[in-house]
């Protein structure tokens, strides 16, 4: 196999896994998000994943993010308060299923299937 179709193979994997695990972690952070209560419409309006070649983005409202911080620091005070692990503990560990995926999963099967989808496009 000449070394551009094993580049372009590579590439097609690659977002085939970027697209199927970014689909997964937006329903399982959307399912957990639910099952604790967010339900203002702001936390979900800006949600989505963009799957690409190279890399995959996440993005979110800013809100999210802090959700999941056990504390806050208003000026000199730290506050205690209720964390929802939904936004580090989801990322890291649907980031794990990627790299396993990213680094075992490129096989000979593979690439025949990403091949035969080549030839009946």
């Amino acid at each position: 196999m000449s070394r551009n179709m094993e580049e372009i193979l590579k590439g097609r994997f690659v977002k085939k896994v970027f697209t199927e695990e970014g689909d997964d972690m937006l329903k399982a952070i959307k399912k957990k998000m639910r099952s604790r209560d967010f339900s203002r419409p702001e936390y979900f309006a800006s949600m989505r994943v963009m799957p690409s070649e190279e890399s995959l983005v996440y993005e979110h409202a800013l809100v999210n993010r802090f959700v999941d911080m056990k504390y806050h620091n208003y000026g000199k005070r730290r506050v205690k308060r209720k964390n929802h692990p939904i936004h580090n503990r989801m990322l890291y560990g649907h980031a794990n299923e990627m790299i396993y995926r990213l680094s075992y999963g490129f096989t000979e099967a593979v690439k025949e299937e990403l091949r035969g989808v080549d030839l009946n496009s």
